[in-house]
């Protein structure tokens, strides 16, 4: 079946309606109560927002996805240059045993405890959840976050 690409872009171009308004800030909650309801997670500086198309008002229809950002506050993860112009004594940085593959792994777990652990599913670069399975839980989003 070809596509009326005509209707598809103008479609686009309208702007977003509070049904996926909606959308998006549901799909944050819902997050961000995994989030606090994970007894690793519960304690740390984390902000959850939703990002990428619903966050610009692009391509934001009731069939696309919903990029939600989950961002540690209370450490930073880094790689220096090889050359060592920049070293962690220099910027006067300090080790943490929490790694970030122990956050993407504690944030993995949060989700699958709220939306199941067959609606969750980890990519080489995000992690996803189902969205008719977790309509019932909270709507479709998907999480960017590089695998550990």
């Amino acid at each position: 079946m070809s596509r009326n690409w005509d209707q598809t872009l103008k479609d686009w171009a309208e702007t977003i309606n509070a049904t996926d308004e909606e959308r998006g800030r549901s799909a944050r909650e819902a997050i961000q109560q995994a989030i606090r309801g994970a007894p690793k997670l519960e304690q740390k500086g984390i902000d959850v927002f939703v990002t990428g198309s619903y966050r610009n008002n692009t391509n934001t229809r009731a069939d696309s996805d919903i990029d939600v950002a989950v961002v540690l506050r209370d450490l930073a993860f880094y790689e220096f240059p090889a050359d060592g112009s920049v070293t962690r004594e220099i910027l006067g940085l300090r080790t943490s045993d929490y790694s970030f593959g122990a956050f993407r792994n504690d944030v993995e777990a949060a989700l699958q405890a709220r939306f199941g652990t067959g609606n969750v599913t980890a990519g080489a670069r995000l992690l996803g959840a189902d969205g008719e399975a977790t309509r019932r839980r909270g709507p479709q989003a998907l999480r960017r976050l590089p695998p550990g």
